[in-house]
């Protein structure tokens, strides 16, 4: 297998500059104009000076969907806006009082920032809710009813903002999901293309390499996304129940891909005749299928035809899990010839067509409806109460990198609100956000989020001033001010540096064009600058975490998961019964999720500056062989199909044992190298 090549690491301004290879997100950034805008026209028409607070809440909602099924998002935009308001509110009670507020900052701070452990959409409420208290206690209250004025616009604007993220076009429940599951079919599409005909042994190696953790979470995205569905229903549906059946079949397809892809790359050759070039093109069909829930428009005996496998019989749905195929993970990888090369590669190619028809089958089955198969597995439990405690309860430990880290922003946040109040900084605000949003985890993603942030903030004070010289009619201002704002949510996919130059003259214009204060866009960028030295001061000296200590640590976790996963096919090497492919399956997919951790740890492993050479090359073949490490694994899975394989189950057993004690042996010096 060719390993994935080692690109030289980018310097800092590169990183700054570098563009995600993603489209824009224009409907996301029209939805999030209009969820800013429409509020402030309302409020203007009926004479409020609270405007500014619907439009932060509808902008924040815009940020926060991350796309998902309706009803997690419906309940995340809820969460979101009730405790914004709650934000908001406390911040004009405190407004005015220096020392209660400069305790709340460090509680609140403290806790949003704990939000973190509890995933992605929690921890876009705690970031959003603690900038919605730093501006609400910039501004102190004008009356006592102030706090439920500004609850009050928080609960519309975001109510607003969730309206048109959710009801402005008719309810599709499944549409997220649908598109999950198309995705996974037509990655699994380019998949067997390539290892069907690979032009350039090389370069499809590497090709392959890439696409497989690409493949990996996707299928663990559209598995996330079904049991969404399932949740909060009291019953499931066919549909539903069609799309779990086809995430399942999406696993067994990419492991009987991977099993084959050592043929390719060790032979140069192109292996499996037409049935990788069937499979591709039925995976690309059960795509578009999938994603436009057509009727095809088929008769029975066509559908039979289209379906059919070798023998003529089309194969149940229902026996779906009932298969005694391997579910495989990243990738595969063997160095077997003659007889016994071929017997396994008839059978991966045997299994291959079947799982291809029985995922057309199921896919036709969605648009014409069916019974549902009575063996369809039952989604995971939503993480109840306990789940929840128990994490927040891990992050609470006295070793918790989140408790460090939120104790990290809650105490450069209150430093900053002591300098803001010691110098008396007009809009000092900007300082404390720019410390809260810039600080992260590990000193390298913070190094790159203050100079992205610090760029693009100049170059958006740049843009501003020369808007004050050109813009005076207040309707032209809310028209650039739209322009403007669904842009910089546009560009966010692509690079925060042009989010962030996109998003200094939106809210100079939103918030500070009512009162003729051009100059504001320079003491933007002045408070950015002092907000960004601040969260850098903060990273590296209170408990700074080097990204280096984590890759250790995760490559550590990686090694461990590898050294089960092989001495899970050791110990059911002999083994042929659905519970036995279903632990298979588990060790997989533990493993290949511990892999991608450590490759997303190097990848903010580039970002730290400055790192030795000679470490980031050894960092690089880490991972390089933890991949190689998991395609002989799962080729070795594959094998174990082969008739007559039972009769070495000692010899892969001995070598599986002395495989794992070297595993160990090198996942305790990672964990040393870690603790040094």
């Amino acid at each position: 297998m060719s390993a994935p090549r080692l690109h030289p690491r980018a310097s800092p301004v590169a990183l700054t500059l570098r563009v995600a290879p993603v489209r824009p997100a224009y409907a996301a950034g029209l939805r999030a104009a209009v969820a800013t805008v429409v509020p402030l026209l309302v409020a203007t028409a009926l004479g409020s000076p609270h405007a500014s607070w619907a439009m932060l809440a509808g902008f924040s909602v815009s940020l926060s969907d991350k796309g998902g099924a309706y009803a997690t998002r419906a309940r995340a935009f809820a969460a979101l806006t009730l405790i914004d308001g709650v934000a908001a509110a406390l911040g004009a009670v405190a407004a005015g009082h220096p020392a209660a507020a400069l305790l709340l900052v460090f509680a609140w701070t403290l806790g949003a920032s704990l939000l973190r452990a509890l995933g992605a959409a929690a921890t876009s409420i705690g970031i959003s809710s603690t900038i919605v208290l730093l501006i609400s206690l910039a501004a102190p209250a004008a009356s006592p009813a102030e706090p439920l004025v500004r609850f009050a616009f928080v609960a519309a604007g975001g109510a607003w903002a969730t309206f048109l993220a959710l009801a402005l076009w008719p309810l599709r429940p499944y549409r997220p999901t649908r598109l999950a599951v198309a995705a996974c079919y037509d990655a699994l599409a380019s998949y067997a293309r390539a290892l069907h005909d690979p032009a350039e042994p090389h370069a499809a190696g590497d090709r392959l390499a890439a696409a497989r953790g690409d493949i990996r979470a996707r299928i663990e995205q559209a598995r996330e996304l079904v049991g969404a569905n399932r949740r909060g229903r009291p019953g499931e549906t066919p549909r539903g129940e069609r799309l779990l059946v086809l995430v399942e079949i999406a696993d067994q397809l990419f492991g009987l891909l991977v099993a084959l892809t050592d043929a390719v790359e060790s032979q140069r050759r192109s292996v499996g005749g037409d049935t990788l070039a069937i499979v591709a093109a039925r995976a690309r069909r059960i795509a578009r299928e999938v994603t436009t829930e057509t009727r095809l428009g088929r008769s029975v005996d066509r559908a039979k035809e289209v379906l059919a496998d070798g023998d003529g019989m089309t194969p149940s749905a229902d026996a779906v899990l009932a298969q005694t195929t391997p579910a495989i993970d990243l990738s595969g990888d063997e160095t077997s010839g003659g007889e016994g090369a071929a017997a396994q590669l008839q059978v991966l190619l045997e299994r291959l067509t079947h799982y291809a028809a029985l995922a057309e089958e199921t896919s036709l089955a969605i648009a014409r409806g069916g019974p549902v198969p009575a063996t369809a597995p039952a989604a995971a439990p939503p993480a109840g109460r306990a789940r929840v405690l128990d994490t927040l309860r891990a992050a609470l430990a006295p070793d918790s990198l989140v408790l460090r880290h939120a104790t990290r922003v809650a105490l450069v946040t209150a430093v900053a609100v002591c300098v803001v109040g010691a110098v008396g900084l007009s809009r000092g605000y900007w300082v404390t956000l720019t410390a809260v949003i810039i600080l992260q985890p590990t000193a390298g993603p913070t190094m790159l989020k203050a100079l992205q942030r610090v760029a693009g903030t100049v170059l958006g004070g740049i843009i501003t001033a020369g808007l004050a010289g050109v813009l005076r009619d207040e309707r032209a201002i809310v028209a650039l001010t739209f322009v403007l704002a669904a842009a910089c949510v546009a560009v966010l996919p692509l690079n925060y540096t042009l989010y962030s130059m996109l998003l200094t003259p939106t809210f100079v214009l939103l918030a500070e064009v009512s009162a003729g204060d051009w100059h504001l866009a320079g003491v933007r960028v002045v408070n950015t600058l002092i907000g960004g030295g601040l969260a850098l001061a903060g990273a590296w000296l209170l408990w700074p975490n080097r990204e280096h200590d984590l890759f250790a640590r995760s490559t550590a976790g990686a090694l461990r998961a590898a050294r089960d996963h092989l001495m899970t096919v050791a110990e059911l090497w002999a083994v042929r019964d659905v519970a036995a492919e279903q632990r298979l399956a588990g060790a997989r997919r533990r493993a290949g999720q511990a892999a991608l951790n450590g490759e997303a740890s190097l990848e903010r492993l580039l970002a730290e500056w400055p790192t030795p050479a000679e470490r980031l090359e050894a960092a690089f073949a880490r991972i390089v062989y933890l991949r190689r490490l998991t395609v002989a694994t799962t080729a070795l899975a594959a094998a174990r199909l082969t008739p007559g394989a039972e009769h070495d189950a000692a010899a892969v057993r001995a070598f599986v044992d002395a495989a794992a004690r070297d595993l160990e042996a090198l996942a305790a010096r990672a964990d040393a190298a870690a603790s040094a």
